[in-house]
């Protein structure tokens, strides 16, 4: 799931197949993201919504039921940071006080 979660990070349109195990606590994630057309499960369903997308793929990628849905997957599973030397410094303090 690590190719998914890079692909969708980035701001350009993306259809991603991916077929794999999903974690229970993961399924409503993805089932939002299949909703939208983000997410297909097979190399057929993606390649059936890029011909339902094509003429309009801007349109499709910039509605805000897509850019919600994978800001929401985003800031869950592939999070950015502009600090991360500093957040990562932070979590090790705090780590380093529970031990």
């Amino acid at each position: 799931m690590i190719y998914y979660r890079k692909t969708l990070f980035g701001r350009g349109p993306k259809l991603t197949a991916v077929q794999d195990h999903l974690l229970e606590s993961v399924i409503h994630y993805y089932e939002s993201l299949r909703e939208v057309g983000t997410y297909q499960d097979s190399a057929e369903s993606a390649a059936k919504m890029a011909i339902i997308i094509w003429d309009h793929v801007s349109e499709w990628w910039g509605c805000d039921d897509v850019q919600r849905d994978r800001e929401v997957f985003c800031e869950r599973y592939s999070r950015s940071n502009s600090t991360p030397i500093y957040t990562l410094s932070e979590l090790l303090k705090k780590a380093s006080t529970t031990l």
